[in-house]
């Protein structure tokens, strides 16, 4: 009897520390914050310097990834922008179309942060109140406004958990020839969870005036900023939950064939 105890006892000990091992390499990883920063601005700063107009990157600062919009942009023309996080390929995406529908092929870029799908699927996404802007910069001697309307957050598969919705649906800045800095951000924190995939979609349309002429805005001057981060744990996977019920069927087992050897 001691020995049949102790060969189960062998056999119980050495299968444990496998199935440890096992679930710990079957649970997702995840950084404590998933940060995301979007700017669409007006480029041609100065020949073959910054002339990009679409940037994406890991903060709302310089960006990763930069794009041009081709067409230029037209003077009080409606063209609208999305911004869509895809969780399953971890790819933020901006697309600018022509025109204020969707319709047509966009000017995009794609950004996809280093370390695969970091963001968990039920992770909670902050988008800052003074994150989400946009900004006409004193400068330029020509009048100039930037507006963002029919701001609208959606998911990719089925409907998004908006915990705080956006408040403010259209934000506008505006400045008078010489006039000083105007900038218009979100009156509070949008907060929400992504659809059954963990994406959302976040869309507008924008106009900018005042680009035309040599007197007109250039760089920075007229601005659309996002930033977003997002925080919680994933549930455990599917083959996370198959190796943990495979564990517990093989633990059974053994325990079933010791006590058949009592």
């Amino acid at each position: 009897m001691a020995k049949q105890i102790s060969r189960g006892g062998r056999v119980v000990s050495f299968l444990v520390p496998i199935l440890i091992m096992l679930g710990i390499l079957a649970i997702p990883s995840y950084g404590g914050t998933f940060q995301l920063g979007v700017l669409v601005r007006v480029g041609l700063s100065s020949p073959g310097v910054n002339n990009w107009e679409l940037g994406a990157g890991a903060t709302s600062g310089a960006p990763s990834v930069t794009g041009d919009v081709v067409p230029y942009w037209q003077n009080n023309q409606d063209r609208r922008v999305e911004i869509e996080y895809q969780r399953g390929t971890n790819t933020l995406q901006v697309r600018l179309y022509q025109d204020a529908t969707n319709s047509g092929t966009p000017n995009s870029i794609n950004f996809n942060p280093a370390g695969g799908s970091l963001v968990a699927a039920g992770a909670t996404w902050t988008i800052p109140a003074a994150s989400f802007f946009v900004t006409a910069t004193s400068g330029p001697i020509t009048p100039s406004s930037i507006s963002l309307s029919n701001i609208a957050l959606t998911g990719l598969s089925g409907a998004l958990n908006i915990l705080q919705p956006v408040q403010q649906t259209t934000l506008s800045a505006s400045r008078l020839s010489g006039g000083a800095t105007a900038t218009v951000a979100e009156s509070q924190d949008i907060v929400f969870q992504g659809d059954a995939t963990g994406s959302w979609r976040l869309t507008g349309i924008l106009r900018l005036t005042g680009i035309a002429g040599v007197a007109g805005v250039s760089g920075n001057n007229l601005a659309f900023g996002f930033a977003g981060s997002a925080t919680g744990a994933d549930v455990p996977e599917a083959s996370t939950l198959s190796l943990i019920g495979l564990g517990m069927v093989v633990v059974g087992l053994c325990h079933r064939r010791w006590q058949a050897k009592k």
